[in-house]
């Protein structure tokens, strides 16, 4: 079976860190590298409604457009919203991924995605 790693690593093939914006956080987040991809989850933004939807099936990846943390922490408790994220998810085992701005200028990302969707032509980055 496919580990955290190889996953992270397919990401990160398909949209390089180094295209990342340099205030950005992405790549593996949180989680064991070498756990097994059980059941891998995708969101835009992890919310409380989607971390508890992946602790309910059993997902143990969160690949997600944006960033959590998106700042680093000064602690982690559960008396806040990012915090309470946090905890659970690390306490299921849940590892979190996020591509954000790395994917947003990747050859194949998600605006040249777009523009292709949108029938633009003459397309190329600013």
């Amino acid at each position: 079976m496919t580990n955290i790693q190889a996953v992270a690593d397919f990401l990160e093939n398909f949209a390089p860190s180094r295209l990342a914006e340099d205030w950005d956080n992405v790549g593996l987040l949180m989680g064991d590298p070498l756990a097994e991809a059980v059941r891998v989850m995708t969101c835009l933004t992890i919310t409380p409604a989607s971390a508890a939807e992946a602790i309910e099936r059993r997902a143990n990846l969160i690949v997600a457009h944006h960033p959590l943390p998106f700042r680093p922490l000064k602690r982690l408790t559960t008396d806040n919203t990012v915090g309470g994220m946090l905890w659970n998810l690390a306490r299921a085992g849940v590892a979190i991924y996020s591509p954000h701005t790395a994917f947003d200028s990747a050859a194949a990302g998600i605006n040249q995605q777009l523009a292709a969707g949108l029938g633009l032509t003459n397309i190329r980055p600013l």
